[in-house]
Formats: C-alpha cells, structure tokens, sequence
C-alpha cells in the first residue's frame, strides 16, 4: 500500500482554528495552479478574514451552524452580505469569489 500520513500545523486562537488541508506542492505537476484546501473553525461573535488577495481566488462553504459573510470590492466599495446556513435545507451555501 501507498500512502503517506503526516502531521499538519493546527493554528488556534480565541476565534477558532485553521488548518491549511493540501497545498498545491504536495500535488502532481499538472496541479500546480491549485492553491489550497483549508478547513477553519470560528466562534460565535468572531470574525475571520477583513483582508483580500491581489491574485487569489477563494471559494468556501458553510458546513456547520451559521455565518454572516460580508464581501466587499477593495476599488469600488460595494458591498454584498451573504447569510449561510447549513442547517436550513439539505443544500450547503457554496460562495466563490474572485
């Protein structure tokens, strides 16, 4: 059998956790455009992110609970809020931006 198991950095603080998942040079070469998969926790009351990325897509999923996800164009300032919640059918909030 092949396969290789690992340990991966667990980034903790008082809004949650983060751990960067896969990273685009652990695949094969043909896969090297892909960023990485990342799974994040966070808390009640807490906010995660107020940044934003030059050359960078995102897409991201609310598996868990609720979240009130705000967007903003860094140029024009215009703003879209997203309320994701996980538990209000059988379908997941899928947002991607970039």
């Amino acid at each position: 059998m092949n396969c290789k198991i690992t340990k991966v950095p667990k980034f903790e603080d008082e809004r949650g956790f983060l751990i960067e998942f896969l990273k685009n040079r652990e695949l094969y070469v043909e896969h090297e455009k892909f960023g990485q998969i990342y799974i994040a926790t966070i808390k009640k009351g807490y906010v995660r992110g107020n940044h934003y990325h030059v050359k960078k897509r995102e897409c991201f999923t609310i598996m868990v609970g609720k979240a009130r996800v705000i967007l903003e164009d860094v140029h024009t300032k215009e703003r879209r809020e997203v309320l994701a919640d996980a538990s209000a059918d059988k379908r997941v909030t899928k947002i991607k931006f970039g």
